[in-house]
């Protein structure tokens, strides 16, 4: 089974280990590269905690200025692997909590609402789940402070879009919204010739709002006959133990076929 991973390299590398000792053969094309912005220590003033949505943020603070700051706050955060990356870089305080925004809230509503806390979330220009809302309605402050920007690609690497053309890829991980919103817009520029390798493509997404970011399969696929719809798979848990789970069932239901 051929997968295609669409990570930043800083997070690629790591999956594509353990995809390769699994047995699968790995591509990678990523489609989001990450630029850190400056976190002045001035960015923590008066915190009691820092939520941490993705180990960019984590990458981000131990580059910055802050870092001294960070490490005696308590963090928070979303999944195990970014809670390892921040002890990792020397956070001793680190709460994991489940893989998403949306279930990270009522954690942290239990362990400072009412109290007049005020958290930092460094975040991204791109956020998959807003929790000021949530927060806020329990009396928690929650401060963002810029802490990345992902930039797109603008085009489709060569070998990935060869691969899809000759019908060789099985599978493509997509990680988040942007990045499937980024690969769908891609996949419109291929030539028509390359719709029934897509068609054959199962796209391994860590949750369904990263599903949902595809959009309709472009008009150019679609008006190639065959499959008017993506080929989707979406993990039971947005983890990347998750996807690794599912990628090696899609390849024990191909081998039974």
């Amino acid at each position: 089974m051929h997968v295609l991973l669409t990570r930043p390299k800083t997070d690629a590398s790591a999956m594509a280990v353990v995809l390769e000792d699994l047995g699968f053969e790995v591509t990678s094309a990523p489609l989001l590269e990450i630029a850190f912005e400056p976190i002045p220590a001035s960015a923590l003033d008066g915190a009691d905690g820092i939520v941490a949505t993705s180990r960019n943020a984590i990458r981000a603070l131990a580059a910055s200025e802050a870092i001294g700051i960070a490490r005696g706050l308590p963090l928070h955060a979303v999944g195990e692997a970014t809670a390892r990356l921040a002890r990792d870089h020397g956070f001793a305080r680190v709460v994991a909590g489940p893989g998403d925004g949306a279930r990270l809230a009522p954690l942290l509503e239990a362990a400072y609402g009412g109290k007049g806390a005020t958290l930092v979330h460094p975040a991204g220009d791109h956020i998959a789940f807003d929790l000021l809302p949530s927060l806020e309605n329990v009396g928690i402050a929650l401060r963002k402070v810029p802490a990345y920007r992902s930039v797109a690609a603008q085009h489709l690497p060569a070998r990935a879009a060869e691969l899809i053309e000759v019908g060789e890829l099985d599978a493509v991980i997509l990680m988040s919204p942007r990045s499937a919103a980024t690969w769908a817009g891609l996949i419109a520029q291929l030539a028509p010739g390359s719709a029934n390798g897509l068609r054959r493509l199962t796209h391994v997404c860590l949750s369904p709002a990263v599903a949902a970011a595809l959009g309709p399969l472009p008009a150019s696929i679609a008006a190639s006959g065959g499959n008017q719809d993506w080929k989707i798979a979406v993990a039971d848990h947005p983890d990347s133990g998750e996807i690794l789970a599912l990628v090696k069932r899609l390849a024990a239901d191909e081998a039974q076929e």
